[in-house]
């Protein structure tokens, strides 16, 4: 049965989400921490996982440069640092 909810509802349903950082490194190897709120298991055999970076993004640059890539998982006291690498990602 669909039951119809209200938006701000729905919105504290979703939160909180699961936050990865996708970690590159420029030639010089100097990391960069773009946080991604969207990660999904793409296989477990091999073990895959998913996630979109915009080709417009300083991270998916450095990506195409060196061909590696990390994705960690913070744990609950790193929130804080999530938030900070947040908002100076969308100022870039």
């Amino acid at each position: 049965m669909l039951v119809k909810i209200e938006w701000a509802e729905a919105i504290a349903r979703k939160y909180p989400e699961h936050v990865v950082f996708v970690i590159s490194c420029d030639s010089s190897g100097r990391p960069n921490i773009m946080p991604a709120g969207w990660c999904i298991i793409a296989s477990g055999k091999p073990p895959m996982l998913a996630t979109a970076i915009s080709r417009a993004n300083y991270t998916h640059e450095l990506i195409r440069e060196t061909g590696e890539f990390v994705i960690a998982f913070p744990n609950e006291e790193m929130g804080e640092m999530i938030s900070r690498r947040a908002y100076a990602q969308a100022k870039t």
